[in-house]
């Protein structure tokens, strides 16, 4: 997703709003969208909102709860009061996850690191934290800044993996979860197991009926399962809303979300007008007068300890585009049509020794489903007798107040089965699934003055697991008094570098920027001590230019001209921008150093700090 789009995500859970509609048979109309002629699928949508908006927006989060059943997924507004009232009318909602491209971009983690495995890890924590904190009403995750790429090079799936990865560690620690991934493009079929739903395209109602060659729907999204692709278009005039639906219905894009809001003044932070949204909730669905014919022949084979192998036969006169899998009544994923080849699902993440049973329902392209399949059952294996040896040493160092290495020696594997993965409990409750190849983590978002305890079991590929390793306690030291320290400007005749130590490890950090030494323009900051108007904000690694005031908070607008150089040593962050960049017309220049994170999103400010330029 793109960096201005992203800040607003970063405040708070993710809201899909999914509305299952009714459709008619696939058929498909001829309609002419800029002078060309294009069949339109009979493609009813789900729409699927990114709502962002505050609590105290009361207007849009009445306009969501009155959407009814048409609204299924709501992306933010974990905490917002309207959330019990959408989700009674069957809205799924995702909470946020940032996977910050797995490092591989070299966006830094919250203390700072940017391997894929501190990525990982971080993830997996924020998926544990989402759950503990929301419990039942949270529906899945939504896994922001995602890759485009299978990997590095051709032939390579170095990156897909560890979002694969994450995706079997959500749907297996959280049995039917909906997990939604945003590359913010197309992506190639290497991602079509990487989560339930990719989001494919975000940006302009102009980029989006005029696409350049990075963002023109690939082959196997326009013939894959429409269940499996989310269009964002921002920037739309309500006028041109019927060319926008037309594409996406083109685009296959089963989840759509339209907004007159333009993407330079966050577009998710408030909804479009009743009328605006009515039209958009009336002109996605298509009327419907058939169900789809349910699915035969379903048989399950090639079980192991932790999978099973489904088939059952196509469907080539039904109208189905995509299949829905379940497991013991809980739906496990979903599968495009493929006839008039046979149908074949790999349910994964199963318990060894566990008995199951699987049905299957067709779904035509509306999203009606047909009655469920006759079950089959199948009892998965039970674990090799011979287990790899337990982990050994577990030890810890480079302790701080919310955060802790941990490492241990590698599991034996037993010489019939490999080691699969290995999984590190805290408190006795199970907290992380890592890659065999990890023995070495940082681990985040602990307590100051708590002590905790820890153990790392190994598992191999037939599901048996070793002994716990040794356990280890660790208790974190207390929590400094002053979180963001030591703030500084310095310059040289081309750049200008700000300055602070970050005493906890946020997941958003801001610098606030006057360069006017004028309190009444710009954003106003108050800290309490030397309150400033801030002209610019730097977020993480973005320049943003400050672009007017709305009811509730400031507009940004950022600099793509310029990307800042970021370090960060041991919680010492530094931007270093060129000093061409900033427009000084007095004499002087001022900043504010913020942190936060989702759990303290107002976040924490650091004194006032001036520069006398010279």
């Amino acid at each position: 997703m793109s960096h201005l789009l992203s800040r607003w995500r970063r405040l708070g859970a993710a809201v899909i709003a999914s509305a299952l509609t009714a459709c008619a048979a696939p058929a498909a109309d001829t309609t002419s969208i800029l002078g060309q002629r294009t069949p339109t699928p009979r493609l009813g949508q789900r729409i699927a909102v990114p709502a962002y908006m505050p609590a105290s927006d009361t207007t849009s989060w009445n306009e969501l709860s009155n959407a009814g059943s048409q609204l299924g997924l709501l992306d933010g507004g974990l905490g917002s009061s309207a959330i019990s009232t959408i989700r009674h009318h069957g809205t799924k909602v995702v909470g946020y996850v940032d996977t910050g491209w797995f490092g591989f971009r070299g966006k830094p983690t919250a203390d700072g690191r940017t391997d894929a495995t501190s990525w990982l890890v971080q993830a997996e924590q924020g998926v544990d934290a989402l759950y503990s904190r929301y419990g039942s009403s949270l529906d899945g995750i939504f896994f922001d800044d995602a890759t485009t790429t299978c990997g590095p090079r051709p032939g390579s799936y170095e990156y897909v993996d560890y979002y694969r990865r994450l995706n079997d560690f959500v749907h297996t620690t959280h049995r039917g979860s909906l997990t939604v991934a945003n590359p913010n493009a197309p992506v190639p079929q290497c991602y079509e197991n990487a989560a339930d739903v990719l989001v494919t395209f975000e940006g302009t109602e102009r980029e989006y009926l005029n696409p350049s060659a990075a963002n023109a729907p690939v082959p196997w999204q326009l013939h894959g399962d429409p269940d499996k692709f989310w269009n964002i278009v921002h920037d739309v005039r309500q006028s041109d809303l019927p060319k926008v639906i037309t594409k996406s219905k083109q685009n296959n894009a089963g989840y759509l979300y339209a907004t007159d809001r333009a993407g330079t003044s966050a577009p998710y932070q408030a909804m479009p007008t009743p009328s605006y949204f009515n039209t958009e909730l009336a002109d996605s669905k298509v009327p419907d007068s058939q169900t789809p014919v349910t699915p035969g022949g379903l048989t399950a084979s090639y079980a192991t300890a932790t999978t099973a192998t489904l088939r059952w036969a196509s469907a080539p006169t039904t109208g189905a585009v995509g299949y829905d899998v379940y497991a013991n009544n809980v739906k496990i994923g979903s599968l495009r049509n493929s006839s008039p080849s046979a149908e074949q699902f790999t349910a994964t993440g199963l318990t060894p020794a566990t008995r199951y049973t699987f049905t299957v329902r067709s779904r035509d392209m509306a999203g009606t489903q047909s009655s469920a399949s006759p079950g089959t059952t199948v009892t998965t294996r039970s674990p090799d007798g011979v287990a790899p040896t337990a982990p050994r040493g577990l030890a810890d160092s480079d302790l701080k107040a919310t955060s802790t290495t941990l490492s241990w020696a590698a599991s034996t594997p037993t010489p019939s089965a490999a080691l699969a993965s290995y999984d590190v409990s805290e408190n006795g409750t199970h907290l992380l699934t890592l890659a065999p190849s990890t023995t070495r983590i940082t681990l985040g978002g602990l307590n100051p003055a708590k002590t905790y305890s820890f153990t790392v079991t190994a598992t191999d590929t037939t599901g048996a697991a070793s002994a716990a390793s040794n356990t280890l306690s660790v208790t974190t030291p207390p929590q400094p008094a002053a979180h963001i320290v030591n703030p500084s400007i310095t310059h040289t005749s081309n750049a200008i570098t700000f300055q602070a130590k970050y005493t906890l490890p946020y997941t958003v950090k801001n610098v606030f920027i006057d360069t006017d030494a004028n309190t009444s323009t710009g954003c106003a900051i108050a800290t309490g001590t030397a309150d400033i108007g801030a002209d610019y904000r730097i977020e993480n690694n973005t320049l943003y230019h400050y672009a007017g005031q709305t009811a509730s908070s400031c507009k940004w607008s950022p600099v793509t001209s310029v990307t800042p150089v970021i370090t960060d040593t041991d919680g010492l962050h530094t931007w270093t921008i060129p000093i061409s960049a900033l427009h000084l017309p007095g004499s002087s220049i001022s900043a504010i150093f913020n942190g936060s994170d989702s759990s303290n999103s107002l976040g924490d400010y650091s004194t006032t700090t001036t520069l006398t330029l010279s």
